[in-house]
């Protein structure tokens, strides 16, 4: 997104009959795929170093619940928070900034102890492998912390869609139907009342 701007192509693809959600979610997509083709490489890592060291026998299945279960929902939120962080504050520099900055405060705040599940997405020191196989007592919260943070992924694309409009973008509504703006609103506050009620659902279990 910083490089179309650099480049100064934005006003050449804003000119293209393609839909706002396109371009964006095509830049998501790219990040996500780059982001997982780098998890997928790691997995290969080592269940190869696993095989040579003859640590036991491979177990799959393991390794697919921990991507499921674990990594891929991270993968979507951390893509969808750095698009909107992009979006919003529309500084390269400073979106370093922020994304560097949030990251060292919440780890400092989790070596510190203060790791609540409302405010560790990515589930930092709270699951063992025994709780995404039954054996542990926190399947339970940890589908519901999941779907918390997919709801906080979502309202991230939502409200990068709302502010990454085209300069002749129309309101909310034309014709009596609602445009991509007033669609993005729409799909913010649903994504954003699913995050509080899973939340809620996180606290109490």
């Amino acid at each position: 997104m910083h490089r179309d701007r650099d480049l100064k192509i934005e006003p050449l693809l804003w000119s293209q009959a393609a839909p706002n959600y396109a371009l964006l979610l095509s830049k998501f997509l790219a990040t996500l795929a780059v982001t997982l083709g780098l998890i997928v490489l790691v997995g290969i890592v080592t269940i190869t170093l696993q095989t040579l060291k003859q640590n036991g026998p491979v177990d799959l299945s393991a390794y697919l619940r921990i991507f499921s279960i674990i990594v891929l929902p991270n993968a979507i939120f951390l893509a969808a928070a750095v698009i909107a962080f992009s979006v919003l504050l529309r500084d390269r520099y400073l979106t370093y900034a922020v994304a560097i900055g949030t990251c060292a405060g919440l780890f400092y705040l989790y070596s510190q102890g203060h790791n609540s599940w409302l405010y560790n997405p990515l589930l930092f020191q709270l699951w063992q492998y025994s709780d995404l196989t039954g054996g542990g007592n926190r399947f339970a919260q940890i589908v519901a912390q999941r779907i918390h943070l997919l709801a906080i992924a979502l309202s991230c694309l939502a409200l990068a869609h709302l502010f990454c409009r085209r300069p002749s973008n129309p309101g909310l509504l034309t014709h009596s139907r609602l445009t991509s703006s007033g669609w993005s609103i729409a799909l913010l506050f649903v994504s954003f009342a699913v995050a509080i009620v899973a939340g809620l659902l996180v606290g109490d279990l």
